[in-house]
């Protein structure tokens, strides 16, 4: 590759990486500061518990507290997946694209991040049962990795199936 154009790359890649920083901070704040909370972590505690008794599991919620057989849970607000929204979001917002193409990867990308964590929310209630220890291991590791390697993977896939199927993409607003 001639050296202009790996220069060029490369300032356009610091661009986007450090507008991404720029965005997860302010989003970090604006969210941490005027964010009620309540509402989603109840909403997450019920659905999750919905669908574990529909399993067959037997729970009992109380506001964000849930009583699983051989555990106590509160949802708390990192229970409702909102930082791996904030990150999807500040990746979308800092790609050069058009307002059409962002909309299109929040509108869809952020109900996809919530479902998965409730499926994941599930997964580690049966876990929590069956097998505490792996449950732990399961919440603290291997989850935590599956939503980095989503929310990139969704990234990814939404710059290869949208963004470089726009005819002009705009330069990101």
């Amino acid at each position: 590759m001639p050296k202009q154009k790996q220069s060029s790359t490369f300032s356009s890649f610091r661009k986007v990486a450090l507008l991404f920083a720029a965005m997860v901070v302010f989003f970090e704040i604006i969210v941490g500061l005027f964010v009620d909370w309540l509402p989603l972590q109840l909403a997450t505690a019920s659905i999750t518990t919905f669908l574990l008794q529909a399993t067959g599991l037997e729970v009992v919620t109380s506001g964000i507290h849930m009583i699983l057989p051989n555990a106590r849970w509160e949802v708390i607000a990192d229970c409702t997946a909102i930082g791996a929204q904030v990150i999807f979001i500040s990746f979308v917002l800092a790609f050069p694209s058009s307002k059409k193409a962002k909309l299109l990867a929040t509108g869809i990308g952020v109900p996809f991040i919530f479902a998965v964590n409730i499926v994941r929310l599930v997964a580690l209630g049966w876990l929590t049962y069956l097998s505490p220890k792996l449950a732990d291991y399961c919440h603290d590791f291997v989850w935590q990795m599956g939503f980095l390697f989503m929310v990139v993977g969704m990234w990814l896939a939404w710059i290869e199936w949208v963004v470089k199927r726009e005819k002009n993409p705009a330069v990101s607003a």
